[in-house]
């Protein structure tokens, strides 16, 4: 407690430009999203006007979603905050699923920052739905150019086998002169 109770009599101190100012000033120093997040929070700020104001301060929505939830914060503080600072909604509901925050969770944030239900359920079933197989694709190797082979310019192809050819024609009609 002696250590919380300094930080909790600074936050009352603090105003809310003080408390963004910092948040500018930890973005632009390049500190972990999960330091600032805190440190916005520590300041007295709620979650989802701290994510709103980290998201407004230039960093990705999407990495303070998934930051902020795997961090252990409320889902739907952190989906309202985004989703009011114009991440977009899609983004923010797979950067959440990513992190495996309930589902619920994230319709419920999504609705207090005024999102419609069917945008909702599509952005949640998009996001939770497996993507469509890629049928004839390999990923590439990393494999040094001179070990690539490369193919002769003219290929003969010979020999045969299979059925013997059919005489009959192929077609009935015939082209006209």
């Amino acid at each position: 407690i002696f250590f919380i109770l300094p930080t909790l009599l600074q936050a009352a101190d603090m105003t809310r430009a003080e408390q963004l100012a910092g948040i500018t000033r930890d973005v632009a120093a390049r500190v972990p999203i999960r330091d600032v997040i805190a440190r916005a929070i520590n300041s007295g700020m709620d979650v989802d006007v701290a994510v709103a104001a980290i998201i407004r301060a230039g960093i990705n929505p999407q990495q303070v979603v998934y930051t902020a939830i795997t961090q252990g914060y409320s889902t739907q503080a952190v989906v309202t905050g985004a989703i009011r600072a114009g991440a977009n909604v899609d983004a923010v509901v797979r950067a959440a699923v990513a992190a495996r925050a309930d589902t619920q969770a994230i319709a419920a944030g999504a609705t207090e920052a005024g999102i419609a239900p069917e945008t909702i359920a599509s952005a949640i079933t998009a996001a939770t739905s497996p993507g469509a197989p890629v049928f004839g694709f390999t990923p590439v190797a990393d494999v040094p150019p001179a070990d690539v082979y490369i193919a002769p310019a003219e290929v003969g192809i010979s020999g045969g086998g299979g059925a013997t050819p059919s005489t009959k024609t192929a077609s009935p009609s015939t082209p006209e002169e």
